[in-house]
């Protein structure tokens, strides 16, 4: 396992988009499960959540890279980091092919800004790793 060894400008802005990103993930995740009403109103009739249902799927994704990721950053372990980066960015691209095909802007617009700064990150991430070997 590669350790990051000096905490460069470049490292600790990837850090932090890469902790931005899955926290964003997880709130959002937490919100849908917490307020399955607002996602589904039939849910407040009384009938089955199927939205109940769904926030227990994403938390259960975006919770589990949430503790991965910062047990990553603690454990400064930069090729850990850059897969689980890799994974979050994925998301965040599937999460606006949702909202696009929705058609919805904000929901494509949020998650694609997203994808977009977590890649660059992994980019900054991935030329760290190439000059410590």
């Amino acid at each position: 396992m590669r350790r990051f060894t000096a905490n460069t400008r470049g490292r600790r802005r990837a850090i932090a988009i890469t902790s931005v990103n899955v926290s964003v993930s997880a709130f959002f995740s937490l919100a849908a499960l917490s307020h399955s009403a607002l996602v589904n109103p039939a849910a407040s009739a009384g009938m089955q959540d199927p939205a109940m249902i769904f926030g227990m799927y994403a938390a259960a994704r975006s919770l589990s890279i949430l503790v991965l990721t910062f047990a990553a950053i603690l454990m400064r372990s930069l090729s850990g980091l850059i897969v689980l980066g890799a994974l979050a960015g994925i998301n965040q691209f599937s999460d606006a092919a949702i909202g696009l095909y929705r058609q919805d802007l904000p929901k494509t617009l949020g998650p694609l800004v997203l994808a977009c700064l977590q890649f660059y990150a992994l980019y900054v991430l991935e030329k760290a790793s190439r000059q410590q070997d």
